[in-house]
C-alpha cells in the first residue's frame, strides 16, 4: 500500500530546516562542489509527478511502503556521487547523516530490499527463468558459402527485392567498424508498418521507466528552455552494455548423474546474448543500448529523451524504428523536425516512415549499397530522371525484378549520344555505368540533399549521441556496475539518464570534473 503525505516543497522545508541547525562541518562539506551540486540537484528534482505514474502499481491495502520519491532521489544521488553498489551505498548512509539529509531520510534508512523491491515494480516483464538450456548462447554461425565458382552467383538464384533488404551488417563481422545483422528480410518493412499503422505495446516492459523519466526530468528540461518542443532535432544511436556475466552458465549441481547435466545451466543473467561490439571489433555479452538525443547548440547541451535497452543481438535499423515510434506516442505535443541517424538506418522503410511523419530524414550513407546516384555523380531531374554527368538522361532498360527498380544505363554505351568528356571518370568497364531507381523511393528523394552545407550542420547534432552515450556507460558507471538482468540494467540506466538531465540543470555552477 502506498500512503504519501510529504510533497516536495515539504521535502525543501525540512531540507532548509536540518540545514539551518547543521554543524559546522556539514555546512563546511557542503561547499565542496561535488556536494553543492548534489545539494541544486534535490532542490530541482521535483519527484511528484512520479506518484502519479506508479501509483496504480501498488496494492490498496496491506502495509505501507516505502515512499518511492525519497527511494528514487536516494539513487540518483548514489550514482552522482559514483556509487555503483546499492549495498555499499546503504552502508554509507548508515554513518553519513548529511547523505541522509540530501535524500529526504528523516526516520530508519531503508533496507536494500527495499531498493531492489523498487527496480522490480517498475519494470512489467517477469524475469526470465534463470534455468535455460546450455546452448542458449552461442555466437552466430559463419553463412554457408554458395555454390559453384568464386565470384559467381549460383544459377536459378536471385536477391531479394532491394526494399526488403538491410545491407547494413553481416550475420558474423570480423572487423572493427561492423555491425552484426541478423534481421529476416523485411524486418524494418514490417516496423515501419506497423508504427505507420499506430500500433505500440502499450504493456512494454520500460514503458513505466520511460514515462516516469518522461515527468521527472524531460517536462523540467522542456520548461527550463533547455529543450524546443517546436523545433527539435532528433538524435538516435545504439551502444553496446556489457555486463559481467558468464554466457556459457553454471552447471547444475542437483542434475549430477542425470542427462540433464548437460543439457541445462543456470545464468546469472539469463536475458542478455552475444553480440559484437562495432567499436572494439569484439563479441561482448550483454545487451545494446539505444537513446533518443537532443543538443541545444546555444548551451552545448546534450539531453536524452528516451532510452530502450534491447537484446545485444538486435540491429540499430530495427531498434531506431522502433524508438521513434515510442518517442512520438510518449511526447505527441514534440515537432520532429529533423531525425539523424548513422548507416545502420539507410533503408527504404525509415525513409518512407519519415516521410510519412513530415520529418527530415538526415541519414549517413551506407557503403554497403553500392555506388549510387549521390556518389557517381548522376542528378535527378524534376521528372524523376536521372542525369548523367554529360548533362544527358540516361537509357531505361527497363524494370529489374532482382533489384525492385527501374535500371537506367549509360548514354554513351548505349550509342544516345556520340561523344561524353567523362566516358572514362563513371565506369572503367565497358558496361558503363548503371543506376538503379525505385518507383516513388523515399530514399532517393531525401538523398538529393545529402551532402550539402544544410545537411552536414544538421547531422552534426548526431555527434550528441556519442557524448550521451559515454555519459550513461562511464561517467555514470553502467559497464563498472555489477548489475545483471533486463530490468535492473534498464532501472541504472534510467538513472543515469536522470542524472545527465539534473547536471544540466545545474550547468553554469562551479562543478568538479567526473
Amino acid at each position: 500500500m502506498l500512503t504519501v503525505s510529504n510533497t516536495h516543497q515539504d521535502f525543501l522545508r525540512t531540507l532548509d530546516s536540518q540545514r539551518a541547525v547543521m554543524h559546522s562541518s556539514q555546512t563546511d562539506r557542503l561547499k565542496d562542489p561535488l556536494y553543492a551540486q548534489a545539494l541544486r540537484k534535490v532542490t530541482l528534482l521535483d519527484l511528484d509527478p512520479a506518484i502519479e505514474v506508479i501509483s496504480h502499481l501498488y496494492s490498496p491495502r496491506g502495509r505501507p511502503a516505502a515512499d518511492p520519491r525519497m527511494l528514487i532521489r536516494s539513487l540518483v544521488l548514489m550514482y552522482h556521487f559514483s556509487e555503483t553498489s546499492i549495498q555499499l551505498w546503504h552502508d554509507r548512509l548508515e554513518y553519513d547523516s548529511l547523505l541522509r539529509i540530501l535524500c529526504g531520510f528523516t526516520g530508519k534508512n531503508p533496507a536494500v530490499g527495499t531498493y531492489y523491491s523498487l527496480m522490480d515494480r517498475l519494470y512489467l516483464w517477469d524475469v526470465s527463468p534463470n534455468i535455460l538450456p546450455a546452448g542458449k548462447n552461442i555466437k552466430p554461425k559463419k553463412p554457408k558459402a554458395a555454390k559453384g565458382k568464386p565470384g559467381r552467383k549460383p544459377k536459378n538464384t536471385a536477391s531479394p527485392p532491394e526494399s526488403d533488404i538491410d545491407q547494413s551488417g553481416t550475420p558474423n563481422p570480423t572487423r572493427k567498424g561492423e555491425k552484426m545483422n541478423l534481421n529476416p528480410p523485411g524486418a524494418t518493412t514490417s516496423l515501419a508498418i506497423q508504427a505507420q499503422m499506430g500500433e505500440i505495446s502499450p504493456e512494454r516492459s520500460i514503458r513505466i521507466l520511460q514515462t516516469l523519466f518522461k515527468e521527472i526530468a524531460v517536462e523540467p528540461s522542456i520548461a527550463f528552455g533547455l529543450i524546443d518542443p517546436d523545433n527539435l532535432i532528433l538524435s538516435g544511436d545504439g551502444t553496446a552494455v556489457h555486463v559481467h556475466a558468464s554466457n556459457r552458465g553454471h552447471h547444475l549441481l542437483e542434475y549430477l548423474g542425470t542427462e540433464n547435466f548437460d543439457t541445462l545451466r543456470r545464468y546469472s543473467d539469463p536475458d542478455a546474448s552475444i553480440g559484437f561490439d562495432s567499436d572494439t571489433g569484439d563479441y561482448y555479452f550483454g545487451y545494446t543500448g539505444y537513446f533518443n538525443v537532443v543538443h541545444n547548440r546555444d548551451k552545448n547541451i546534450d539531453l536524452p529523451i528516451h532510452f530502450m535497452i534491447e537484446s545485444a543481438r538486435d540491429h540499430d535499423s530495427t531498434i531506431s524504428i522502433k524508438a521513434i515510434n515510442q518517442v512520438r506516442h510518449l511526447y505527441p505535443n514534440i515537432n520532429i523536425t529533423h531525425l539523424c541517424l548513422d548507416s545502420a538506418s539507410d533503408n527504404e522503410a525509415t525513409f518512407q516512415l519519415c516521410e510519412n511523419w513530415s520529418i527530415d530524414p538526415v541519414i549517413d550513407l551506407n557503403k554497403r549499397r553500392g555506388k549510387g546516384t549521390e556518389k557517381s555523380g548522376v542528378t535527378i531531374s524534376s521528372t524523376g530522371k536521372p542525369i548523367c554527368r554529360a548533362d544527358t538522361e540516361m537509357y531505361c532498360t527497363g524494370f529489374d525484378k532482382t533489384h525492385n527498380a527501374y535500371k537506367y544505363r549509360c548514354p554513351y554505351v548505349m550509342k544516345k549520344i556520340s561523344e561524353c568528356p567523362h566516358r572514362d571518370e563513371c565506369s572503367r568497364g565497358t558496361y558503363g555505368l548503371s543506376i538503379y531507381l525505385k518507383r516513388n523511393s523515399a530514399r532517393e528523394r531525401a538523398m538529393q540533399k545529402h551532402g550539402t552545407k544544410e545537411w552536414k550542420t544538421v547531422y552534426n547534432n548526431r555527434t550528441s549521441c556519442e557524448r550521451v552515450n559515454n555519459r550513461i556507460l562511464n561517467d555514470y558507471g553502467i559497464h563498472k556496475t555489477k548489475t545483471r538482468t533486463q530490468r535492473r540494467i534498464s532501472f541504472v540506466t534510467f538513472l543515469g539518464c536522470v542524472n545527465v538531465h539534473t547536471d544540466a540543470w545545474t550547468k553554469g555552477e562551479k562543478t568538479v570534473n567526473r
